[in-house]
């Protein structure tokens, strides 16, 4: 792609959870569409060095910070270093997250906070810091963007065995829209992205079982590749999603649980 044609030229973009699946997929196409990209890990430190150093032999620009969501000051820590290393920040997708199988007879606090903390408190800390900077920007072309990372199931479509991990998701798509409300008079656009069953760790952790009656019932016949989520993502920071904020795009192979 010729820098003529890069729709994401001189835009900052931070991922968190960047280091494999879904987010290192997203943080190589960002940058392929010419945004700087920040990749913040929590443990993998060789897998996100080995992601930078990749977006860099393509040509692309990426820095790595370490920062562990589910504590609230590393968020803090994140968004310092993030603005040392780039200056500001564009685009932020919440991508971090984890999921826990157990069914109600077994759930404990701890199961329920784990989740909470990373999938709903993480996200929301990431964008208040994300909407508390932008402020630096008002006098520009204001165009601040904030892509979360749902799921399939939520709400009606709720799946036993996960309903925390369900739930948690559910909010999301909750604070998108509201977000969406809240920050679109300081042109910053909220959209979410739920994926379907993807080819991750994440996924795979949930057992090969679960995996086959997921693929069963996707009518497309496949499972997903983190590609395809991201492809989606990079859509929503583009120039051509200019006019869209407050929604969840579902893709996920057409499934219905």
């Amino acid at each position: 792609m010729s820098e003529s044609t890069l729709p994401l030229k001189n835009r900052v973009a931070l991922v968190t959870g960047a280091s494999r699946g879904i987010g290192a997929q997203t943080a190589r196409q960002l940058a392929a569409a010419g945004a700087r990209v920040i990749i913040n890990f929590a443990q993998s430190a060789a897998a996100a060095q080995q992601l930078v150093d990749d977006i860099r032999q393509a040509g692309g620009q990426a820095d790595a910070v370490q920062a562990d969501l589910s504590h609230p000051a590393q968020i803090e820590v994140l968004f310092t270093q993030a603005a040392q290393l780039a200056g500001h920040i564009d685009i932020l997708v919440n991508n971090a997250g984890i999921i826990e199988m157990l069914g109600m007879d077994a759930v404990t606090p701890e199961h329920i906070d784990r989740q909470l903390a990373l999938n709903v408190r993480a996200p929301a800390l990431a964008a208040k810091a994300f909407a508390l900077q932008f402020k630096g920007q008002v006098g520009q072309a204001a165009d601040g963007r904030i892509v979360n990372l749902s799921t399939f199931v939520t709400g009606s479509q709720a799946m036993g065995g996960a309903l925390i991990y369900c739930a948690t998701k559910g909010a999301i798509d909750t604070l998108t829209t509201g977000w969406a409300q809240e920050l679109g008079a300081r042109g910053i656009r909220v959209n979410a992205v739920a994926p379907g069953a993807i080819e991750t760790d994440m996924y795979a952790a949930t057992g090969k079982k679960f995996e086959d009656y997921l693929k069963s019932r996707t009518p497309l016949g496949t499972i997903g590749r983190p590609s395809d989520i991201a492809s989606m993502v990079v859509y929503l920071c583009s120039p051509q999603a200019a006019w869209i904020s407050g929604q969840v795009f579902n893709v996920n192979g057409g499934i219905r649980i």
